[in-house]
């Protein structure tokens, strides 16, 4: 899984703050930023977070991207999947929703659908090493040497 990029950083008090009026006020930034606190120590309450984000702002793409990669960790895959494809329809083309989309798909043995979303995240981000890779190893699998070949040497010129 790719995170989405992160611009600064929530404060301990943002994470403490709930059900209050204050906390229905949140920005779709001020909800990301609480959910991103609070991953690791309640899931389940970051997942609720980062929805409340999409409600105030149903273009805020990194949510969408952040829960997506937390449900699919809670193997919660057409949930994940749901969620992504939702980011992307309202969002548009994003490489990280993209490139974890398809490794959600992967997961799931939809391999030709993995692939074809491993070369979208690449027309948007040449250069996202991880896409190379996983894009590599499905085209080897499939017998189709030259690509594979083609990836993994994108792969390792991306990844230093």
């Amino acid at each position: 899984f790719i995170d989405q990029p992160v611009n600064g950083s929530a404060s301990p008090h943002d994470a403490q703050v709930s059900g209050s009026a204050a906390a229905s006020s949140l920005s779709g930034d001020e909800w990301f930023h609480r959910a991103i606190s609070l991953e690791d120590a309640d899931p389940d309450a970051a997942c609720d977070a980062y929805r409340h984000a999409i409600a105030a702002d149903p273009t805020y793409a990194p949510a969408y991207t952040n829960l997506g990669r937390m449900l699919h960790q809670q193997g919660r895959l057409r949930e994940a999947e749901s969620i992504y494809r939702l980011g992307l329809a309202r969002c548009g083309p994003d490489s990280v929703s993209l490139f974890n989309l398809g490794v959600l798909l992967e997961d799931s043995n939809r391999s030709a659908e993995a692939a074809a979303l491993y070369r979208k995240a690449l027309e948007a981000s040449p250069e996202m090493a991880d896409a190379h890779y996983n894009l590599a190893l499905l085209c080897e699998a499939k017998g189709m040497r030259r690509e594979a070949l083609r990836h993994l040497s994108a792969y390792r010129k991306f990844s230093h």
